[in-house]
């Protein structure tokens, strides 16, 4: 077995909205259908109950200024995705991040740091007037990622986490 990392494909990492009106200059609604399923299908690889997003839904995630939507291509190939979301419990200025994935196969060689990394960035400049930011995450302990997230700093926290679809 070979434990030499893969190496990783050149990407770019963008904000969602940025990637949008690109695509929308270029007058072809095509690549913006396809990134649509792309992203849908990448979020299948998180949880494959995720029922998708109609383009609809996701132009209006776009519209939103509480939103930061990051993709990270691989020439026109969506190969990671990572949400998120301010919010203020409390009256305190809080971002949730949420569904971090990059696609299986280049999983493990440098581009989940990557991505995390650009997220915060974005994070950082999006809601500069709201520092300083509680950044919360949630990932579940099966997937491994505890060392990976202690990496950029986050302490785990012990929470009950309670879920209905209204």
């Amino acid at each position: 077995m070979n434990s030499r990392r893969k190496k990783p494909p050149p990407v770019s990492v963008m904000d969602a909205r940025k990637w949008y009106q690109l695509t929308m200059f270029e007058g072809v609604d095509a690549p913006i259908e396809e990134g649509i399923v792309a992203y849908n299908n990448l979020l299948r690889e998180l949880s494959p109950e995720y029922g998708g997003i109609s383009r609809t839904e996701f132009e209006c995630v776009l519209r939103q200024t509480s939103e930061v939507l990051v993709f990270m291509f691989s020439g026109r190939k969506l190969l990671g995705t990572a949400q998120a979301s301010l919010c203020f419990p409390g009256c305190q200025p809080t971002i949730w991040i949420s569904r971090v994935v990059v696609t299986e196969q280049y999983r493990g060689c440098g581009l989940g740091r990557r991505l995390m990394e650009e997220t915060e960035e974005l994070i950082k400049e999006r809601f500069a007037k709201y520092r300083p930011l509680a950044v919360m995450l949630m990932s579940r302990d099966e997937r491994g990622t505890e060392s990976f997230y202690r990496g950029f700093g986050y302490d785990k926290r012990e929470t009950n986490r309670y879920q209905k679809k209204l």
